[in-house]
């Protein structure tokens, strides 16, 4: 009776530990992150952020686009871009040599743009849209909230997996686990962002919307810009809706949008 009674014990308290864990990494660690985000100086966050993009550049390759005319285009774009607002960080923006289509914006201020999304858009309101988006991202330094979060909800995992699971299989759980919670508020924002600076230029940010439609399920696959910025119909329509009152000047000129298309040719 008595080691019936210790065997339960034991398992009540593992069971109550193991949910602990849990509540912490899915209901504290938000607090947590939004509460310490403000208190950690932009000097830090950089410095995090060149650690970040060293693991990015790891994983999908070191390959920064840099043919001059497309170069010189993609600065006159992040240039208009930047020019609605003064941001505390300012913006890094470059274009990696990547099949994946996605765009990421990292602790910082650096912003990539993936080469197969950047194929994949037909004017340069859409990708204006998208780094907009992104830009939002940094404002709000949310690339700096994921990680303090993803960090913290790994070393709790770690707590509970031990050694069974690697530290790398444990961030890309508690990554997922974290973004898949809160991505609709933080990409709302990153939305209304967009719509601010692109209303600004007098250019609409339906662009963004049509984008991302016309990416969607393609072969029956989730894009990976969709996968990290989930489309819904509330955005959609909310994009759409957003019409400047007076027309602005396009974004760049055909021949600079033609040289930002093809920034990842050699030659």
């Amino acid at each position: 009776v008595r080691d019936r009674e210790r065997t339960g014990r034991i398992l009540f308290w593992s069971a109550a530990a193991v949910a602990s864990i849990f509540v912490s990494v899915f209901f504290l660690l938000p607090i947590v992150a939004e509460r310490m985000t403000p208190l950690i100086p932009l000097s830090v966050e950089r410095r995090l952020g060149n650690a970040v993009d060293n693991q990015v550049r790891l994983v999908f390759g070191d390959k920064v686009c840099s043919h001059p005319a497309g170069a010189a285009a993609l600065e006159t774009l992040v240039r208009r871009l930047k020019s609605t607002t003064d941001l505390e960080i300012e913006p890094e923006v470059a274009v990696l040599e990547s099949s994946i289509p996605n765009a990421i914006a990292l602790p910082g201020g650096k912003i990539y743009l993936f080469e197969a999304l950047l194929d994949r858009a037909r004017s340069v309101d859409e990708i204006a849209a998208v780094l907009a988006h992104e830009m939002g991202h940094v404002a709000h330094r949310d690339g700096l909230r994921v990680l303090i979060q993803s960090s913290g909800a790994s070393y709790l995992l770690g707590l509970l997996f031990g050694d069974v699971m690697g530290g790398g299989t444990i961030v890309v759980v508690s990554q997922y686990l974290i973004e898949s919670a809160y991505t609709r508020e933080v990409e709302t924002a990153a939305d209304d962002y967009a719509g601010r600076t692109m209303l600004a230029l007098g250019r609409s940010p339906g662009p963004l919307g049509q984008l991302l439609k016309r990416i969607e399920g393609k072969n029956g696959k989730i894009p990976a810009f969709l996968s990290t910025h989930p489309l819904t119909e509330e955005r959609l329509k909310a994009l759409e809706k957003l019409v400047p009152a007076q027309p602005g000047p396009p974004l760049l000129t055909e021949e600079e949008w033609r040289s930002l298309k093809e920034i990842c040719k050699t030659t």
